[in-house]
């Protein structure tokens, strides 16, 4: 478990859809990222009303609530079964209505497979993962490896239960 309100932790928050799904990043002070599985209904539309973020949450505390409005969405995901090319567009940009106080942004960086793959139990994966705590604190496997990369989807041996979508993984 780790402190939510230290970065790079606080730019990680709860986001909720059509599911409550364990993480969304802000990339910039009024953008998020996550999982467009977490917006996709379960007959494939798309929610864009009733979407709500909360940075840096933590057993039910945080650092304000946002409603967030859908801007861009990588593809409608299936429930039934996914596929490496389904996730590589299993992704959600939002805008938030107004600007968490005191969230960092998190900057994106590019490295080779290669790179990354030498890295090899020195990446971090907070989430909201369902195996810790029912998914109300912010947790990190600080172990994680990347194993591959097919159709642009990093393959990962990170462990959480269910509840890591839309989580980042840190160098």
């Amino acid at each position: 478990i780790v402190d939510e309100r230290v970065p790079p932790y606080t730019a990680i928050g709860k986001f909720k859809g059509t599911m409550t799904c364990t993480a969304a990043v802000v990339l910039h002070p009024r953008i998020i990222l996550t999982a467009s599985h977490c917006i996709t209904a379960r007959d494939g539309t798309i929610k864009r009303s009733n979407l709500s973020f909360r940075p840096g949450y933590q057993a039910g505390t945080d650092l304000g609530r946002f409603e967030a409005t859908v801007w861009a969405v990588g593809s409608k995901q299936s429930f039934k079964r996914q596929s490496a090319h389904d996730a590589s567009q299993d992704w959600a940009i939002l805008i938030l209505d107004g600007r968490p106080e005191g969230v960092r942004p998190f900057l994106l960086g590019h490295r080779s497979v290669e790179t990354l793959k030498s890295r090899e139990g020195q990446l971090l994966m907070p989430s909201y993962s369902n195996d810790v705590a029912d998914a109300e604190v912010l947790s990190v496997d600080p172990a994680c490896s990347v194993r591959d990369l097919v159709w642009d989807v990093l393959v990962h041996d990170c462990k959480a239960g269910f509840g890591p979508s839309g989580a980042p993984l840190l160098m």
